[in-house]
C-alpha cells in the first residue's frame, strides 16, 4: 500500500490492529523473559566450567564454588600472584590454604605445580607468620569428557604431595561437592576438616558417590 492510503480504516481493522497490537506486546514481553531466562541459564551452568576450564576461567570458577562451599576466598591482585589464598573457620580455629589451580590437556600432572605451591607458602607465611596448607585443585585432560580420563595424579605427584602435606583434588571432585552442597546433604565443617587433616589425595567420596550425572539433576 502506498503511504497516503494508510490514514483510511475499513470496517473490521480496528479490532485487528488491536489483536496485532496485543500480540506485539506479548511478544515483546517474551523476548525480555527469554533474554533473562538465557542470561540466568549461563549463569547457573558457570560451575560445569571446572570440568574443561583453564586458564583464568578455571581460577574464577574455582573461587566461586568455593565460596559456594563455605570457604572465604582472597582474590590475587595480579597474575604474578599466587592463585589464591582460603580460610575457613572450623569451631575456634581458622584454617588457612594457598591454593593453586592448574588446567591442562595433559593426562597427568607434574611436579612442576606442587614445587610452586610450596614456593608461594613459604611466601606468603614470611608475609604474615601464619601457617597455611597447600591446596591443588587440577583439570586434567581439559579437552576430553570426564569418563575418557586417567587419573592425574602420577605416583611421584601424589608421594610429592604426601611428604610436603599438601592436599589435592580434581575440579571434578570440586564440582562433585558443589552438587552435594547443592542437594542440603553437606557437611561443610566436616568436608573442611578433611581437606586440611589430608596430606596427599582427597576423597570426596563420601561426600557425592558415583558419576557426575547428566540430564535433570534432582537434588
Amino acid at each position: 500500500e502506498p503511504q497516503w492510503i494508510q490514514e483510511y480504516i475499513t470496517p473490521g481493522q480496528e479490532t485487528v490492529d488491536k489483536e496485532i497490537s496485543d500480540y506485539s506486546g506479548r511478544i515483546k514481553k517474551a523476548k525480555v523473559g527469554l533474554e533473562k531466562s538465557e542470561k540466568e541459564r549461563t549463569k547457573v551452568r558457570r560451575p560445569l566450567k571446572l570440568l574443561y576450564g583453564t586458564g583464568i576461567d578455571l581460577e574464577e570458577i574455582v573461587w566461586d564454588v568455593l565460596e559456594a562451599v563455605e570457604a572465604k576466598v582472597e582474590r590475587p591482585h595480579n597474575s604474578s600472584d599466587e592463585d589464591g589464598w582460603i580460610s575457613v573457620r572450623i569451631g575456634n580455629y581458622v584454617n588457612r590454604g594457598v591454593l593453586e589451580i592448574k588446567g591442562t590437556r595433559n593426562n597427568q600432572f607434574n611436579k612442576k605445580g606442587i614445587r610452586q605451591l610450596g614456593e608461594w607458602i613459604a611466601k606468603k607465611t614470611a608475609e604474615d607468620g601464619k601457617q597455611y596448607k597447600g591446596i591443588f585443585i587440577g583439570n586434567d585432560s581439559s579437552d576430553k569428557p570426564i569418563e575418557e580420563r586417567e587419573h592425574p595424579f602420577s605416583p611421584d605427584f601424589k608421594k610429592s604431595a604426601e611428604i610436603l602435606k599438601f592436599c589435592c583434588l580434581r575440579t571434578e571432585d570440586l564440582y562433585k561437592i558443589y552438587l552435594a552442597k547443592s542437594s542440603g546433604k553437606f557437611d561443610a565443617a566436616a568436608f573442611w576438616s578433611d581437606v586440611f587433616g589430608t596430606n596427599g589425595i582427597l576423597d570426596v567420596d563420601k561426600y557425592f558417590s558415583g558419576t557426575i550425572p547428566k540430564g535433570n539433576y534432582s537434588s
